[in-house]
């Protein structure tokens, strides 16, 4: 199944009220990434292993997602109906590596901003947290917000082995659910001299590539 807004929004407003959810304490934006990578294809043990979420949970969560999108259309949030991402923006959060998710709640929250401006943090150790929900525009590339998807690194130029393989994972999965042309840098400085965003693009490109062979129907052989 390819992710789409509407089916995420609608399988995480139904699951938040699921016992097993509230069980296991999961955040909305723990469920969203869960999700996220779930329908995009990563298996329940990465997905666990990503959230640092029980392998059964994950499993539970999974085998609430039917084989189709459901026919009652999925609520819409009328302010931001027009986020559509074409791109995706890789950030560093210019801080040091104990920077926790609420460290960088508090600073944006400073700002004026509801929530987290990006979509997405991942840490030392290559978890990965959801900030803004994947079906509104964050608040992290001014006058383009509408049309990227935002990706923070916590770090300062430079980033763990482990940070590096969830950003390339974290991109080819949201690659498959959104139609996305670019992966660029926030700035010159910004995500600093620590990662080859150009690379991440690349390996990108041909993942998608590969991903398109793959799905290629077949000619028959005569």
């Amino acid at each position: 199944m390819r992710l789409n807004s509407n089916n995420l929004n609608w399988y995480k407003i139904a699951l938040l009220e699921e016992q097993f959810v509230k069980e296991a304490g999961l955040q909305e934006n723990i469920l969203s990434v869960i999700l996220s990578l779930l329908m995009s294809g990563v298996s329940v043990s990465e997905a666990a292993q990503k959230t640092k979420t029980s392998v059964q949970t994950v499993q539970k969560i999974k085998d609430k997602i039917p084989a189709k999108t459901p026919s009652k259309p999925a609520p819409t949030n009328t302010n931001h109906k027009d986020f559509n991402p074409h791109g995706i923006v890789v950030h560093h959060s210019a801080s040091g590596f104990k920077t926790t998710f609420e460290d960088v709640l508090r600073w944006h929250k400073e700002r004026g901003w509801p929530n987290v401006g990006y979509h997405y943090l991942i840490f030392p150790d290559g978890s990965i947290k959801a900030g803004t929900p994947i079906t509104q525009k964050g608040t992290h590339i001014k006058g383009h917000n509408k049309e990227y998807i935002g990706i923070c690194l916590i770090g300062n130029e430079e980033f763990t082995p482990k940070q590096k393989q969830s950003l390339q994972t974290l991109v080819d999965k949201l690659g498959e659910g959104f139609e996305i042309s670019s992966i660029r840098r926030h700035h010159e400085e910004c995500p600093g001299k620590g990662i080859n965003v150009g690379m991440v693009e690349q390996t990108f490109m041909a993942h998608l590539k590969q991903k398109e062979l793959q799905n290629k129907p077949q000619v028959a052989k005569r």
